[in-house]
């Protein structure tokens, strides 16, 4: 909801850009983890058993 006065709409910003903020760490952390993943299968492929 836009209140009169605008605050609605800027609250609605500041909300939006977090959320962009979160999203962005939350994608790198995942790569991070993927990255992490393939190194741990790599590893474990070239472990003598």
């Amino acid at each position: 909801m836009i209140e009169k006065d605008g605050s609605g709409e800027k609250m609605m910003e500041t909300v939006k850009e977090t959320a962009l903020k979160e999203i962005h760490v939350n994608l790198m952390e995942g790569g991070e983890i993927r990255h992490l993943l393939k190194e741990i299968k790599q590893t474990i492929g070239t472990c003598p058993q």
